[in-house]
């Protein structure tokens, strides 16, 4: 694979032809999207935004994802993209998302090329708006976690997206002894990764195949 010719056929669909909700709906658990809608419409939401690193080693792309601390919280132990809240102090959500991930990672995308911004995701547990931020760095970038919210770094080469095997259904825990049935996910180094983060690997997986259609490869 020729990777800046991927990158830029990528920053291309990103820009003209994102698949949007369509992609997020692959994803959703049961009752999702009508609880996406009731959030959308109520307008009463916080925003918060994630980078979504890729990085160039040894002729792959890979991409990195995180797995949260044990607290208690709602999102306690969870996959996610590097990623927070926006602060009063942060310009703009793109700051956030620089911010956040040199906050939790040791890395500021500013150091990379951006290539896009994905479909925001609207999280109703907590009352979120997530704005995702695709970055691309040359080189695997030196990692420094920041232990009190990061228990793991897990970086993937990006074309496992595309592998179908890799996504199933499960029953999340929730709650008060409940629990979430059905629920999609993306098997991932190991990790089950679902809800918002499945969601926009969702929409990253369906751009990558765009990508490989635009170039004609089958594989």
């Amino acid at each position: 694979m020729e990777i800046n010719d991927f990158i830029d056929t990528l920053k291309e669909l990103v820009a003209t032809a994102l698949p949007g909700e369509l992609a997020h709906e692959k994803m959703y658990p049961i009752n999702r999207k009508e609880e996406n809608f009731v959030l959308k419409t109520s307008q009463q939401f916080r925003e918060s935004a994630v980078a979504i690193l890729l990085y160039h080693e040894n002729n792959v792309l890979n991409c990195v994802l995180t797995q949260r601390q044990v607290y208690d919280g709602k999102h306690s132990g969870q996959i996610s993209f590097p990623g927070g809240k926006k602060e009063d102090f942060d310009a703009e959500i793109l700051h956030t998302a620089l911010r956040e991930c040199e906050e939790e990672i040791g890395f500021r995308p500013n150091e990379a090329a951006i290539i896009g911004r994905l479909t925001e995701v609207y999280i109703p547990v907590s009352g979120f708006v997530v704005h995702p931020f695709l970055f691309y760095h040359f080189e695997k970038p030196t990692f420094i976690l920041n232990q009190r919210e990061v228990a793991e770094l897990i970086d993937f080469p990006l074309l496992q997206l595309i592998d179908e095997q890799r996504i199933g259904t499960t029953t999340i825990p929730f709650e008060g002894n409940r629990s979430l049935k059905d629920v999609p996910y993306f098997s991932i180094e190991g990790k089950v990764v679902w809800g918002a983060t499945a969601l926009i690997l969702s929409e990253l997986k369906e751009l990558v195949k765009g990508v490989k259609s635009k170039r004609g490869e089958t594989k």
